[in-house]
């Protein structure tokens, strides 16, 4: 089967790794077509064939804007290629997913499909409600990264198939224990260290996590990797709070640096907080901790909960008194640390590889090519 994959997210190619593994199956020919660049140009970015895997980068208008940046010459290799299958990975009310979808029309034998993470049910004003409609009554089947994001297609009346299976997966050689004593001596982690990885922005809960550490009677370190608009304000609070030098913040990291800061951790702390047009996707970072074996602790905001399942441990969003009796629990248990470090690395193992993801991708495509 040809399929023909439409998606910004492979303008970094560290993310290309879930198409790599599709390629690798005989009867899947993949084509990817991603912008040649988004927000800035990369220095890795290039056009590269890989086992049957080619990557086509066109160049876009409104580039880096998620939902309404769209290609020049689509159309040109959309005919050339003539996909089986056509799998937009952009949300349904994205010009992208129209400009595809509209394409995608003139080939009556082609089955497409398009991929949510949107898990908040909006109201979306024209054009782009008009074009969420479009792409709802000629897409054939839908992927949504969580469970909500289903609900949210149901509720809108979308009565098609829908898989629930997240975009991208974790690599388990790279994401795995590892001894990083160095880098905690040279960060001065020499306490129980809770961590967070992310961007540094007010939903992500960071003030709840500061604020609950407060109130930790034994020696503790907080470690914060990832930057945002909002560190001067944390580090102002570290300070207002009397704990500024035990937070200790790193910038971002090439992405295969960041199992070793990981592995520095005790344990990652993930305290998300719903907003009015905004709650928790999925949270990556919680299955990249998980697979390097570290116990994870997670807000009830958004798929959070579905992610950890038994793996690790789930507090109130924005409660500062239930997160702090999770820390304690963990400081305090060595057995329950390593019982949950297992069964996260197992969890992931089973489920969130780039290979399991691949294979779960390939088994969508099976049922949408015989339907």
């Amino acid at each position: 089967m040809k399929v023909l994959i439409l998606s910004h997210t492979y303008v970094v190619e560290t993310n290309r790794k879930k198409v790599l593994k599709l390629s690798e199956f005989e009867d899947v020919d993949i084509s990817v077509i991603t912008p040649k660049k988004w927000r800035h140009e990369l220095d890795t970015y290039k056009n590269e064939s890989e086992g049957s895997l080619e990557v086509i980068p066109l160049k876009t208008f409104f580039n880096g804007r998620s939902y309404i940046h769209f290609y020049s010459n689509l159309h040109k290799y959309y005919t050339e290629i003539n996909p089986d299958i056509l799998h937009i990975e952009e949300e349904p009310w994205s010009i992208s997913a129209f400009q595809g979808i509209g394409f995608k029309r003139e080939n009556e034998d082609c089955k497409s499909l398009f991929f949510t993470w949107e898990n908040i049910e909006k109201e979306h004003f024209p054009p782009f409600s008009f074009i969420e409609n479009y792409v709802f009554e000629y897409s054939d089947r839908a992927i949504s990264g969580n469970q909500e994001g289903k609900k949210v297609l149901r509720n809108k009346g979308y009565n098609k198939p829908v898989d629930v299976l997240p975009q991208l997966g974790v690599d388990p050689d790279i994401f795995q224990s590892r001894d990083c004593s160095e880098l905690e001596e040279k960060l001065n982690l020499t306490e129980f260290t809770i961590g967070f990885v992310g961007r540094l922005i007010r939903e992500k809960g960071l003030l709840t996590l500061l604020r609950s550490v407060l109130k930790l009677e034994d020696e503790f370190r907080v470690l914060f990797l990832g930057r945002g608009d909002f560190k001067k304000d944390l580090q102002k609070e570290a300070k207002d709070l009397g704990i500024r030098d035990k937070t200790v913040f790193v910038d971002t990291v090439p992405h295969d640096e960041v199992p070793r800061y990981l592995n520095c951790m005790d344990c990652l702390v993930l305290p998300s907080i719903t907003t009015s047009n905004w709650k928790e996707q999925f949270g990556h970072v919680l299955i990249e901790a998980m697979a390097c074996e570290v116990p994870v602790i997670g807000s009830d905001s958004g798929a959070i909960p579905e992610v950890i399942e038994d793996s690790g441990l789930v507090f109130e969003e924005a409660d500062i008194d239930d997160l702090l009796d999770k820390i304690k629990l963990l400081m305090s248990d060595e057995n329950l640390r390593e019982d949950l470090a297992k069964k996260g690395r197992k969890r992931v193992l089973n489920n969130y590889t780039w290979e399991k993801i691949a294979e779960k991708t390939r088994d969508i495509y099976d049922e949408l090519i015989s339907f």
